[in-house]
């Protein structure tokens, strides 16, 4: 059976949110992907707290900032759901930002131990490259296993729409203002290792992730 993320909830504000209560199911891998953006002032790290008290780790981050203009920073946490779950809400907040959001969603049957084949992009914050500037694109450099699910996390600044890779489906894609917008997309069965988004945002900083079922052969991670 395909792993297929379910959206739980979203929040977004100047410097964070809190999302509507959700009960996630039980022993689920949970997700909170944050983004936020800053114009003059030096991004923090988003933080990401909850009211169930879960233990959040970060897989991925990413940091666009070149020391003037428009500055976009990423990250990606995870967490195991409860065995016995109840409602709950999902919390970011950071400083000196404009806008600051979060998107929280789970994956039921993944294999919980396998979480090491990801890879983010831009990956150098003094020179991002100008792909990162618009339209992200990014190759990698290992392809999934072919029963894996790869998700994909944007978050861009500004609150056009989004127009995710060829052949991806969009689970949700969320703005805050006219300051950011975010998006996840997910795709079984990857075949191609070129990801092109489309988009009249800018500043934009993607992470990958690929999420497997239990007892697969483990390969080699990816590289941007």
């Amino acid at each position: 059976m395909a792993l297929v993320p379910v959206y739980l909830g979203d929040a977004g504000g100047s410097t964070g949110g809190t999302t509507g209560s959700f009960t996630p199911t039980a022993n689920s891998l949970m997700f909170a992907s944050a983004g936020c953006r800053a114009s003059a002032s030096t991004l923090t790290v988003p933080a990401i707290t909850d009211s169930a008290t879960l233990t959040w780790t970060e897989i991925d981050a990413t940091l666009l900032d070149q020391g003037s203009s428009t500055r976009n920073r990423s990250r990606l946490m995870y967490a195991i759901a409860p065995g016995s779950p109840a409602a709950m809400t999902v919390t970011v907040s950071a400083s000196n930002t404009v806008r600051c959001g979060v998107m929280v969603f789970e994956i039921v049957g993944a294999d919980q131990t396998f979480l090491s084949n990801f890879s983010h992009a831009p990956t150098d914050s003094a020179n991002p490259g100008a792909a990162f500037t618009g339209d992200p694109t990014v190759v990698i450099g290992s392809l999934p296993n072919f029963y894996s699910t790869l998700l994909g996390f944007v978050w861009m600044a500004g609150n056009g729409g989004i127009t995710p890779p060829t052949g991806y489906t969009e689970l949700t894609e969320v703005g805050y203002g006219s300051d950011i917008k975010g998006e996840l997309i997910y795709k079984t069965g990857v075949t191609s290792d070129t990801l092109v988004w489309n988009t009249p945002n800018s500043a934009s900083g993607v992470i990958l992730l690929e999420v497997r079922p239990p007892n697969l052969p483990r390969g080699q991670g990816m590289v941007l």
